[in-house]
């Protein structure tokens, strides 16, 4: 499926956006068979909620070459070789101001991914 910008900022933390973020980002596969409670199949990290797994998708980030900055509520993701991120919102970007950390760099990085 594809996405629009304003549908990755419109999800909620949950599962949903942790599996979009696995497929598009981590590009994870589950290879088993076993259904868990939510729907999900093996394990899927909760990348959403979790600061923790959501730090580990930031170490995927920089695997891609790209690199991210996080400042107070405001998480950007960017092309090194284009250059930083400006203050002023002058240079190409992937940059979301959030209310919880963890799906802020979910959506930052889904947004850099995918090129929205």
């Amino acid at each position: 499926m594809t996405y629009t910008r304003e549908q990755i900022l419109a999800m909620e933390p949950g599962r949903e956006l942790d599996k979009i973020v696995s497929e598009h980002v981590t590009k994870y596969q589950s290879l088993t068979t076993h259904l868990n409670a939510d729907g999900t199949f093996g394990y899927l990290p909760n990348y959403s909620t979790d600061i923790a797994a959501a730090w580990d998708l930031l170490k995927e980030i920089n695997e891609k070459g790209l690199v991210w900055r996080i400042e107070g509520a405001r998480v950007s993701v960017f092309d090194p070789y284009v250059g930083s991120p400006a203050d002023d919102g002058s240079l190409v970007h992937y940059e979301i101001i959030g209310s919880g950390i963890a799906d802020t760099i979910c959506k930052a990085a889904l947004l850099a991914v995918l090129d929205l």
